[in-house]
């Protein structure tokens, strides 16, 4: 959330092609949130009509965009709570998929492990980023997997994380370095994937199609499996 207060004595109605400039040259510098009311309110004499403008540009050139208007009279402070809408996943694979009968852990195939519903698969790989990011990711939004109500299987080479024990509805098998669990192996031959970077994750439903997949690098994965998974 942000106040703002305004400590003008007279409101003026804003420039039309004041406010397209500053929008442009702001989209075209910079790839992150960007609050320009809030800048505007401190700077500009005599403003009274406010825009706010949030965007952020997602590693698929995907934009998240909000904006508002709201006006701020002479003397008058109020909050505005900041978010931004939540990104909508696109499924990334089509056709790819691996036997429901395979097993994750203690007997248990991938059929019965998504129960009828759909499923997460994550492949952490070595203890380091961008897997322990993921992981941070996932304990943060906590709830929201606990509401979709599904679970995930999670492989790592450093089952001590105490991060790891905090995620929900998990079933952590830990791996020796350098050792692949024989589902991963099946997802990527499945994605046709030589080569990649972990983490390896996907959203699979109980017949073993593959729905959602990313490795390496992604910016708000965890909203992204939310999403895909809620479909």
């Amino acid at each position: 959330k942000g106040t703002i207060m305004s400590t003008e004595k007279k409101i003026n109605a804003p420039s039309g092609w004041a406010m397209l400039l500053v929008t442009i040259a702001l989209y075209l510098v910079s790839p992150v949130i960007l609050v320009w009311g809030i800048m505007a309110a401190e700077r500009s004499s005599g403003l009274g009509v406010l825009l706010i403008i949030l965007y952020c540009v997602v590693l698929t050139v995907a934009i998240i965009f909000s904006c508002g208007f709201f006006t701020l009279q002479p003397g008058q402070k109020t909050t505005k709570e900041i978010t931004l809408r939540p990104l909508v996943s696109r499924p990334m694979v089509s056709g790819a998929a691996i036997s429901p009968s395979l097993t994750l852990a203690s007997g248990t195939s991938l059929s019965a492990f998504a129960a009828g519903g759909k499923c997460i698969l994550a492949f952490l790989g070595p203890h380091r980023e961008p897997a322990k990011h993921l992981v941070k990711e996932i304990v943060q939004q906590e709830q929201d997997f606990r509401s979709w109500g599904g679970n995930l299987f999670i492989t790592t080479t450093d089952p001590a994380n105490p991060d790891l024990k905090q995620l929900p509805n998990a079933t952590v098998t830990p791996l020796a370095s350098g050792q692949q669990h024989p589902v991963e192996k099946a997802v990527a031959q499945a994605l046709k994937l030589d080569t990649y970077e972990y983490p390896l994750v996907a959203v699979l439903d109980s017949k073993g199609s593959i729905l959602f997949y990313s490795h390496g690098y992604s910016i708000g994965l965890a909203e992204q499996l939310l999403a895909c998974c809620r479909q």
